[in-house]
């Protein structure tokens, strides 16, 4: 070979050993993408599950946390205060026992309707927009009627 063949092959092999480079780079940060994607599928996955069981978790305190104050063997926090009442109201609703039927011939009572309990004081209630309804098209005037021009 002479020796502007022995460049150019050393030329291109070196321009394929940097290509092979850069072609590795590329495969090692797709593959570092790929896992970092699994990894952060997975720490999603396990979020959730831990967010269940901290709702689990809050709920169960929430019952005893209830009943100690209900029971009086703790006082009831300024903090909750509010919430604990309406809860009081909420759950008092639930518990009234109903009426037993009335015998036949005697008067049925009938329901009262009881007072419309506030929403908790820590939710927001969201009223409904409700669009007007078109105007009804109007009807043509009736035979022998003079038409009205408006």
């Amino acid at each position: 070979m002479n020796g502007s063949g022995k460049e150019i092959l050393n030329s291109l092999t070196s321009k394929l050993k940097t290509a092979l480079d850069e072609v590795n780079q590329i495969k090692d940060t797709l593959l570092a993408t790929a896992e970092a994607e699994r990894i952060k599928e997975s720490v999603k996955g396990t979020a959730k599950v831990v967010e269940g069981e901290a709702e689990r978790v809050f709920e169960k305190l929430g019952r005893e946390t209830y009943e100690l104050v209900k029971t009086g063997k703790v006082a009831i926090p300024d903090a909750i205060r509010e919430t604990f009442e309406w809860a009081e109201k909420s759950l008092a609703r639930f518990a009234e026992p109903e009426a037993a039927p009335a015998a036949e011939g005697e008067p049925v009572a009938e329901p009262v309707a009881e007072p419309e309990q506030p929403a908790a004081p820590h939710l927001h209630v969201v009223e409904a927009v409700v669009e007007p309804e078109e105007p009804a098209a109007e009807e043509p005037p009736a035979e022998g009627e003079p038409e009205q021009q408006g």
